[in-house]
């Protein structure tokens, strides 16, 4: 990844750190899923016109570190992202 990102009328380094937390961290995240989740928040960054820099997950937890441009609000693609993401996982 490049420090600085030149598009047509903007140079910008946008960054996030997103963290998906299970609820009351009960450790409910296997290896498949952790795996399944970090390459669909990859594919979800590629479709916003981004990158996933790093995905990282432990049993209750997983941690994105992503670029995206900036096309929208950092809330609406925050949403978004986590809508599609979790409305991606397989149910048991």
């Amino acid at each position: 990844m490049e420090k600085y990102i030149h598009a047509r009328h903007s140079v910008y380094m946008l960054t996030y750190h997103i963290v998906f937390v299970t609820k009351w961290r009960k450790p409910a995240i296997t290896d498949e899923v952790g795996d399944f989740m970090v390459a669909t928040a990859g594919r979800l960054c590629m479709g916003y016109g981004g990158e996933l820099i790093s995905g990282e997950t432990d049993r209750d937890h997983i941690h994105l570190l992503v670029s995206l441009p900036p096309l929208l609000t950092s809330h609406g693609k925050l949403y978004s992202m986590t809508t599609n993401l979790l409305s991606s996982l397989p149910c048991p």
